[in-house]
């Protein structure tokens, strides 16, 4: 069972209303990593999607007798002034373009996104709002992303988070859990970013690091 919720807060500071549209990528895989490294196509063939009351679905379907399926259930929501609300892409090529490594081609020309459902064999994520900031106001938006074999559970879990004070004692919860680990630990602030950006090395892929190599 796994809940991640991502917040942004904007404020505009100047003294007129600006209008904004903000993005959210990530790349659902619902699977180990060694799965995905072994045969990224082939694993990919397994998710299904789905889109229904402003929650896009991702189920990945069970690729043998002993395994179970896995639901992802993720929405967008804000306290801010929408104009358009909810878009979504889920393909990859389309979003970002063969070849390109740094801002996504329809999120820096402000393209639409599609819509549209459907098998993938790259697939992305992405999630947008374009909403209304008034002159000196601060809105919020956020994303929370459920992920469970139940797909009741998931989408349970994706509906608690709604609500803004239960994101607000998540975090406070966390806060509080994370600081005393580190007071235990005795590790200091400067250390947890040395760590984090080594565990970046080790965990994640770096595109950038895999061209030097080759070349």
């Amino acid at each position: 069972v796994v809940v991640e919720i991502r917040t942004l807060e904007i404020e505009n500071i100047g003294n007129r209303e600006e209008e904004l549209e903000v993005t959210s990528i990530f790349e659902p895989i619902l699977s180990t990593k060694a799965q995905d490294i072994a045969h990224p196509a082939f694993n990919n063939l397994f998710l299904v999607f789905n889109y229904e009351n402003n929650i896009l679905e991702i189920k990945r379907k069970k690729r043998g007798k002993n395994e179970t399926e896995m639901y992802l259930e993720t929405l967008f929501t804000t306290d801010a002034e929408t104009i358009i609300d909810n878009e979504f892409e889920i393909e990859k090529e389309r979003l970002k373009q063969r070849g390109n490594l740094g801002i996504p081609v329809v999120v820096e020309k402000s393209l639409p996104f599609s819509n549209k459902l459907g098998f993938q064999q790259e697939p992305e994520v992405a999630l947008r709002k374009t909403i209304k900031i008034p002159a000196g106001k601060k809105v919020n938006i956020t994303q929370i992303i459920s992920v469970n074999e139940d797909k009741i559970q998931a989408i349970e879990n994706l509906n608690k988070y709604l609500n803004l004070e239960n994101i607000k004692k998540a975090y406070e919860i966390s806060k509080a859990n994370i600081e005393a680990e580190c007071r235990y630990l005795e590790v200091k602030s400067k250390e947890i970013e040395l760590y984090q950006k080594i565990l970046g090395y080790m965990l994640f892929d770096n595109p950038i690091r895999s061209r030097q190599i080759k070349s």
